[in-house]
């Protein structure tokens, strides 16, 4: 049970919580693979991908057309620049209020580039985050609850215990690494998918970041 009064940092997943990374990549991947490698690229088959980390990503989407990873990043990477990301409605207003309570972080499986970068376009004030920790920054990922222990790091040089901090995310992978590593979860449901996924296995959640102010402040 959360203990929302306890709750001195909040970190957030990136892909799906922040912004709208499934929404907007989904195409990003599906014209690489037709203008590219030639091949129609199913909703299905980007599911069965999504979320591992970058690398296995895109050899397990593109591998059986090329392994070149250094070829692969700078397609994707050109590609993407094509299709802006977009954050969630409140996504950017909440944060700021956010940091005034709260210590704040991000965790994701992305890379290092494509959140910084995308985070910056859109006008995300960096300065906001301890840390904003990606795929390059840890040898394990989602679900591994180890995946924590570079953000923990950071957060003990301000007194913060792990049981103290909120993690914000849309999976079950970021459920079970969050509350495996001893931190406390809260879902983000922005849609159905999600909202089925948290229903079914019992999680708690919100489904906007209106609706996770709201619970943040009927929980001091």
């Amino acid at each position: 049970m959360m203990d929302l009064k306890s709750i001195k940092a909040i970190v957030f997943d990136y892909d799906d919580t922040i912004a709208k990374t499934r929404q907007i990549r989904y195409k990003t991947l599906q014209t690489i693979a037709n203008e590219t490698f030639d091949f129609k690229l199913s909703n299905e088959q980007i599911d069965s991908a999504w979320g591992i980390p970058g690398n296995d990503f895109l050899l397990k989407i593109f591998g059986n057309h090329s392994k070149d990873l250094d070829f692969l990043w700078k397609t994707y990477n050109d590609y993407c620049d094509r299709d802006d990301n977009i954050p969630y409605p409140g996504a950017k207003e909440y944060i700021y209020q956010f940091q005034k309570q709260y210590q704040l972080g991000i965790l994701s499986s992305s890379s290092h580039k494509r959140v910084f970068k995308e985070l910056e376009l859109m006008l995300f004030d960096l300065v906001l985050f301890v840390s904003v920790q990606t795929a390059e920054d840890t040898h394990v990922h989602k679900p591994d609850p180890k995946v924590f222990e570079p953000m923990l790091s950071k957060l003990e040089m301000f007194s913060i215990r792990r049981e103290e901090i909120l993690y914000v995310g849309d999976s079950i992978s970021d459920y079970l690494s969050s509350t495996g590593y001893g931190l406390q979860f809260l879902g983000m449901a922005h849609g159905e998918r999600e909202q089925i996924v948290f229903d079914r296995e019992k999680i708690p959640y919100v489904e906007s970041f209106a609706e996770l102010d709201k619970v943040l402040k009927e929980g001091r």
